[in-house]
């Protein structure tokens, strides 16, 4: 099977195309957090593509280069804060998307080990993967986790969202 022509705003990926950034896919622009598995999967077909799977992910990942941002320390939310958008502001240290030119892939898709953890669909229960709590888990670690390719958070529902949750599209 060939590899796909991809849109000029995405990078190949074995046989899929996926955003070269974060959401919103736009190189120096902040990616989007405070974003759930659902507010990623309406965001994706909003623009005719999808969310990328764990496996499509992984599979990037693997030749994307250096960790992303990875020098800053968790904090922890505020929970006196009335105002949520001025608390994500404040704990924000992630940084614009492609802001460090060696995490990328050879096709030019950047970021994916850290700066956000980003949303992808779940593996299916296989012979060599168990099965997920949810039908979306984060990958990728961000700016204040550890971050590998196969790390995985699946921990959560699909409304959660924090200051830390992104995601990207493919195709």
């Amino acid at each position: 099977m060939l590899a796909p022509t991809c849109p000029p705003d995405m990078g190949v990926t074995g046989l899929s195309c996926m955003d070269r950034f974060e959401a919103p896919n736009v190189e120096g622009a902040k990616p989007l957090v405070m974003q759930s598995a659902e507010d990623a999967v309406a965001w994706c077909q909003a623009r005719g593509k999808r969310l990328c799977t764990e496996d499509e992910w992984e599979h990037a990942c693997i030749n994307s280069g250096e960790p992303c941002n990875n020098d800053k320390r968790w904090k922890p939310w505020d929970k006196r804060t009335a105002n949520s958008a001025a608390e994500v502001k404040r704990l924000w240290q992630g940084t614009p998307s492609g802001a460090y030119p060696k995490c990328r892939t050879p096709s030019g898709v950047y970021d994916l080990k850290g700066n956000v953890e980003e949303w992808v669909v779940s593996k299916p229960k296989g012979p060599y993967t168990s099965a997920r709590r949810w039908p979306y888990t984060l990958k990728g670690g961000w700016w204040a986790s550890i971050q590998t390719c196969r790390r995985i958070n699946d921990e959560h529902e699909t409304t959660f969202r924090f200051y830390q949750t992104g995601f990207r599209c493919c195709l």
